[in-house]
């Protein structure tokens, strides 16, 4: 296999933002439906076709009871308002599949969906107001967290300048809520979300800016991404893939990253940081780490306050106003003081030291937010303690190893290419560092990802439903391979 090849196939193309369709933004744009507009039928086509066997709507590759739940929600919701007398059989099968995953709620390692505790009450009231009456005493507690968040916005209005905005659809008839001259992104979106940029449109403004958007985002397939175009998050974590890799030291590799360094430096944010989407009005703390240690690492130096301003009292943040902090948010800011030269012993890593061995699973692996496995996270943690706070990171080694499937791969629920990339590059990097990786661990495991590094997909990243960002899982696996290759 060609890895260098690949990688300049890849680094060709990224940039643009490739993204997977999201089931939930889905059901919301085949409301279009009722303007008549081809979009909304192709959403909707894709909708009526998609039901899972048990009644419920979400990805079936996993199985993710929150997700089911709001996505399933939306569905039926789409259907009480816009279907036809088929899709009352939908409806009621779809009842069947919602009580099946509410029931499992709580057996989700992963949590909740981004914006769930602001979206599923309003849908859920929604679909009982049209006679569907269920009853479920989470969904009173999710309503009052809903409330306080709200409450705790500047003025308590939704603008584009905070999270809120990316699940606009919460807001139902309480319009009041709106900051309207201060909503819309550049492009025309809310939040660069497809479900919240539909309700504005169908709700609020027939912002024909907003219709583009959505027009531009489509999938052939007629489904709609959760946000897009993901460019920031796409470029800045592929190039950290070539950086970790020994792909990373090859100056024709190397000479193909300027026009991306140049992007990411482009729309940095002077006193801000940056954010995952180019046109998001929203900086985050995750993609402020990744971004700084790429551009450090080509010597393109940024100043370190951008990044300590998410620092809050016992960890670091990923966003103002979270209800729950993100693991890999901390792991990425860990890798990127280190890089910057950060002493272990600073105040900063004590910090992130302190908030990672609460937020430790079983004290051998970590669970984040935004990615439904535990060896996003983990792996990550391993490669950013590696030779700088290495007993932070031991008894994760032990649990990487322990996991390995006896014919090579790794997955959570099943064995995924994404999944095996992941730990072997951590495994890889802490070889290189220790050498105390057993040789049959990267010939397995090296074996298994050849043969598998071309399979569909599996939607792991945690949107309002899962999704997959293609080339940065892509520049994983060729990550991977190249280190293991390099052993």
């Amino acid at each position: 296999m060609d890895i260098k090849g690949q990688f300049t196939r890849l680094l060709d193309e990224i940039g643009a933002g490739s993204i997977s369709g999201s089931v939930y933004d889905t059901a919301w744009v085949a409301r279009l439906n009722q303007l008549n507009h081809p979009l909304g039928h192709a959403a909707l086509d894709w909708l009526r076709s998609h039901q899972l066997p048990d009644g419920s709507w979400g990805t079936s590759e996993i199985l993710y009871h929150h997700e089911r739940v709001v996505c399933t929600l939306a569905a039926m919701a789409t259907l009480i308002r816009i279907g036809d007398s088929q899709d009352f059989h939908r409806i009621v099968w779809g009842k069947k599949g919602f009580d099946i995953h509410a029931e499992g709620m709580g057996a989700d390692f992963a949590g909740e969906t981004a914006g769930f505790e602001l979206v599923a009450p309003v849908i859920l009231a929604d679909v009982n107001n049209f006679g569907l009456n269920i009853k479920y005493e989470y969904f009173l507690r999710l309503e009052r967290e809903r409330v306080l968040k709200l409450s705790a916005l500047p003025d308590r209005k939704i603008n584009r300048y905070f999270t809120p905005a990316f699940s606009l659809e919460m807001v139902a008839d309480q319009k009041h809520l709106l900051d309207i001259e201060n909503l819309l992104e550049s492009n025309g979106s809310v939040a660069c979300s497809s479900s919240a940029t539909a309700w504005f449109y169908m709700n609020i403004d027939k912002n024909p800016d907003s219709l583009a958007h959505l027009q531009r985002v489509a999938q052939p397939d007629g489904t709609l991404p959760t946000i897009a175009p993901i460019d920031t998050f796409e470029i800045a974590w592929t190039l950290w893939n070539l950086c970790v890799s020994p792909l990373g030291e090859d100056p024709e590799l190397l000479a193909l990253c300027g026009r991306h360094l140049d992007f990411l430096e482009a729309n940095w944010r002077p006193g801000k940081g940056t954010a995952s989407l180019s046109n998001s009005s929203i900086e985050d703390g995750d993609a402020t780490a990744v971004v700084m240690n790429v551009l450090h690492r080509f010597g393109r130096e940024l100043p370190v306050a951008d990044l300590l301003r998410f620092e809050g009292e016992t960890h670091f943040r990923c966003f103002s106003l979270e209800a729950n902090p993100s693991t890999s948010t901390n792991i990425h800011t860990l890798a990127c003081l280190k890089t910057l030269g950060y002493e272990p012993d600073s105040d900063q890593i004590e910090k992130i030291l302190w908030f990672l061995d609460g937020a430790r699973v079983a004290e051998a692996f970590w669970q984040d937010k935004w990615h439904f496995s535990p060896y996003y996270p983990t792996s990550r943690a391993v490669i950013a303690a590696c030779g700088y706070c290495d007993e932070v990171v031991r008894n994760s080694i032990r649990w990487l190893l322990h996991t390995q499937r006896t014919d090579g791969g790794w997955g959570y629920q099943k064995e995924t290419a994404e999944e095996t990339a992941y730990t072997l590059q951590a495994l890889g990097i802490w070889q290189q560092a220790h050498g105390d990786i057993p040789a049959e661990v990267f010939k397995k495991g090296g074996e298994w990802l050849r043969a598998h590094k071309d399979d569909p997909y599996t939607p792991l990243w945690i949107g309002k439903s899962l999704y997959t960002p293609p080339r940065v899982v892509e520049s994983t696996i060729l990550s991977a391979l190249a280190i293991v290759e390099n052993l």
